[in-house]
């Protein structure tokens, strides 16, 4: 490809090459490696891929990825490859690149916008079964994994991810934490879950502060976050009585994706206007719950915040809730 000049889109050409057909469309050809042409590029057929689609994370679509036999499976006969040689050098990493395995994830996850770093991808696919496909493959199985494996343990996390394998102790350490920040996950498995539904939940973090957390699909807000937010933040509900201010917050990869369109699609597709109206009506309840709630209510987003999901942070900048109150409230709940 380098000797013909087909270097990518500064070249008009390159794995690709875009064309104009008889109908004046464009048109994208592949290269057939074997051929050296360009011919119509069509979609492969990969089972396993769509079979990885219909589940939303990342560690469940990893296990249906690599579950296959590299032999049969075309998924798995791409994937493996890769991932035993990211494990092989994340793993030779240890004690070089990072002085652990939380600061060679973390590093990871930040620098190239990953779910989830090279050791939390292992651990979902499990340490053992992996090994054995490596030695398969013909890569050497670095002395970090054996010495887990002497443990008798098959992950590098344990305890909820509150713990990590340490090769230079051959135990599992406390995953160090940043001074102040809190995780609503932490909270949790302190029993401080409140109250909630299936799209949202109130979590007790302290100094009377109350966290809503909205954990509906990618965060959408539905019915369910809409009814929750409602309830909670009623001036005669006990949890108005019970805290002082409520943050509403989450631990997830985004903040919110924005409301359930899919609802209010499938209600005007069969014409169900009252309905679509009467959704219309609570979500403006909602906002309105959120605005005039007798505590202070501040909205700490993050990622992608999009559509409705942008009313909690426009409607906390209202006059209703001062700036300085705003940052005591977050000082308070967050240290």
């Amino acid at each position: 490809m380098i000797e013909r000049g087909w270097l990518g889109d500064k070249t008009g050409q390159g794995f690709y090459k875009k064309v104009k057909g008889a109908d004046g469309k464009e048109a994208r050809l592949v290269l057939d490696p074997v051929a050296f042409e360009y011919r119509d590029s069509v979609k492969p057929n990969l089972p396993t891929l769509e079979m990885a689609k219909t589940t939303e994370s990342l560690a469940s679509r990893l296990r249906i990825l690599l579950k296959g036999d590299p032999k049969a499976d075309r998924a798995a006969a791409f994937l493996w490859p890769v991932l035993a040689s990211l494990w092989q050098i994340a793993a030779d990493a240890i004690g070089v690149s990072a002085v652990d395995i939380p600061s060679i994830d973390a590093a990871m996850r930040a620098g190239f916008n990953w779910e989830m770093g090279p050791f939390e991808m292992w651990d979902a696919v499990s340490v053992d079964y992996s090994v054995d496909r490596m030695r398969s493959l013909g890569l050497g199985i670095p002395p970090p994994v054996e010495a887990l494996l002497k443990t008798g343990k098959s992950s590098w996390y344990a305890n909820d991810g509150r713990a990590c394998f340490q090769p230079a102790t051959g135990k599992f350490e406390p995953v160090a934490t940043i001074p102040g920040q809190a995780r609503v996950l932490d909270f949790r498995r302190e029993q401080k879950w409140v109250r909630g539904t299936n799209g949202a939940s109130l979590i007790d973090i302290g100094n009377e502060i109350g966290c809503i957390e909205l954990h509906s699909l990618k965060n959408a807000v539905g019915e369910d976050v809409v009814q929750a937010i409602r309830s909670i933040l009623h001036p005669d509900s006990e949890s108005v009585r019970d805290f002082a201010g409520f943050v509403i917050s989450g631990d997830r990869e985004n903040f919110s994706v924005g409301a359930n369109l899919m609802d209010m699609l499938l209600a005007s597709q069969e014409g169900e206007w009252d309905e679509l109206a009467a959704m219309v009506a609570a979500f403006q309840k909602m906002t309105s719950a959120i605005k005039f709630c007798p505590r202070p209510v501040v909205a700490a987003p993050f990622g992608l915040t999009l559509g409705g999901a942008r009313r909690f942070a426009w409607l906390l900048a209202d006059a209703s809730l001062t700036p300085s109150c705003t940052w005591v409230l977050l000082r308070r709940a967050w240290g």
